[in-house]
């Protein structure tokens, strides 16, 4: 949290959330985050539309106890 990543609420357009992407990685990168952990912790920083559109998708993708990697 120190280096204060990027909150995301899903509004704007497609290059808003490109921009907020590139952002957290390079921020998980630079933290050295293990790369099973970037999901989960770019998790944390949606909210909103972002929020609902990410739980619902994940559900329907994969189920809950699946681990979704990064690349995806």
């Amino acid at each position: 949290m120190r280096l204060n990543p990027p909150r995301f609420d899903g509004t704007g357009e497609y290059a808003a959330a490109e921009e907020w992407l590139a952002s957290m990685s390079a921020k998980l990168v630079l933290c050295r985050a293990p790369e099973q952990d970037m999901v989960e912790l770019a998790e944390q920083q949606l909210e909103s539309g972002a929020r609902y559109w990410w739980d619902g998708a994940r559900r329907s993708y994969v189920g809950e106890e699946v681990k979704i990697p990064w690349e995806w």
